[in-house]
């Protein structure tokens, strides 16, 4: 029997979780998890549909058919969209990619799944709210305790296009109100950290919020946004903010239809960017703005609206027309060329 058929799947999985994507690539907890989940449903499907047991399962059985069989069965079986199947894929993929790492042998098996094509889908598009939307919204929650908090997350949401993961667990020592430039620092995907800058009346939301939720009689926590359940405190769930999202869109809606049906967090940082667009940000200080990597990114959070679209083109059909002087015409094409 030759070395590889004594290998089972599974022989790396432990060292590959924690050593090599925690201790190694310093990767988050969520990413952890993904992993973990991804090689979870494979172990599943290699159980179930193939009635493999754990020590049946040799690398040896590692094939591109098999491995195909099982994005299909993602999709078909457990009724999980491409993207999330492409991206599950992806994740046992890379784990293959380890195991060469340790057996030069599965090297082949991973080239070949690196040549196969993501499944294909329909992107949605979906239009950033306008401006009197997101007032609407911000209008609606009362001034009671829980009422300042909503409106401040929102707030802050909205003026520092975070992720909803980046800011509920944002932390008090984040926060710098009192400085010149007054700005608060995110920590996003990767561990890598921006500063963004706060308007004047965001820094007087989170002063009201932070007076209300951490006085010096409050809980101790480190969090800006935080939950107390059953005497735990701890940040606030994804549950709880797209329950307090959709109660005030709903509320909005009835002075402002422009409010969407679907509102969620991530809608908010689409808004911003795309209004930054609006009012003359540059893609390369919004992809900033977002923590994005690449500015390819940023192109698809940004679509003007209509009116924008609009204004532009009538701006440019107001100017005055070109010069048919052909000296002036030479002098502004040696202008554009670098030229004096």
């Amino acid at each position: 029997m030759s070395k590889t058929k004594k290998v089972l799947f599974f022989d790396n999985c432990y060292e590959f979780l924690t050593t090599h994507l925690r201790d190694r690539l310093f990767r988050s907890p969520k990413t952890v998890i993904a992993y973990t989940d991804a090689l979870s449903l494979f172990r599943r499907y290699t159980s179930e549909e193939k009635g493999l047991a754990f020590d049946d399962l040799y690398m040896s059985a590692m094939t591109v058919d098999f491995m195909l069989d099982f994005r299909v069965w993602l999709v078909e079986s457990r009724k999980e969209k491409p993207q999330t199947a492409n991206h599950r894929f992806g994740l046992v993929r890379s784990y293959i990619k380890y195991c060469s790492s340790q057996e030069v042998s599965f090297l082949s098996l991973y080239l070949r799944l690196s040549d196969i094509p993501r499944l294909r889908y329909d992107k949605p598009s979906e239009e950033a709210m306008t401006e009197e939307a997101m007032k609407a919204i911000l209008r609606q929650p009362p001034n009671t305790r829980k009422g300042i908090r909503d409106l401040t997350f929102m707030v802050v949401l909205y003026e520092t296009a975070a992720r909803v993961s980046e800011l509920v667990n944002l932390k008090v020592e984040n926060l710098f109100l009192d400085d010149a430039f007054p700005h608060v620092i995110i920590r996003g995907k990767g561990k890598k950290t921006r500063s963004i800058p706060l308007t004047r009346p965001a820094c007087e939301h989170v002063r009201h919020y932070m007076g209300v939720y951490h006085r010096k009689d409050s809980v101790d926590t480190p969090l800006v946004f935080y939950n107390i359940t059953k005497g735990v405190v701890g940040p606030l769930s994804l549950d709880c903010i797209n329950t307090f999202l959709h109660k005030y869109a709903d509320m909005a809606r009835t002075e402002c239809p422009e409010v969407p049906e679907n509102v969620h967090s991530h809608l908010f940082r689409r808004s911003k960017a795309t209004h930054l667009s609006d009012n003359g940000i540059g893609l390369p200080i919004i992809s900033r703005y977002l923590g994005h990597a690449e500015i390819t990114t940023t192109m698809v959070y940004v679509k003007p609206n209509q009116q924008k679209i609009q204004e532009a083109l009538t701006r440019v059909d107001q100017q005055a027309p070109p010069t048919q002087d052909p000296e002036e015409y030479d002098k502004m094409r040696a202008r554009l060329c670098g030229l004096r």
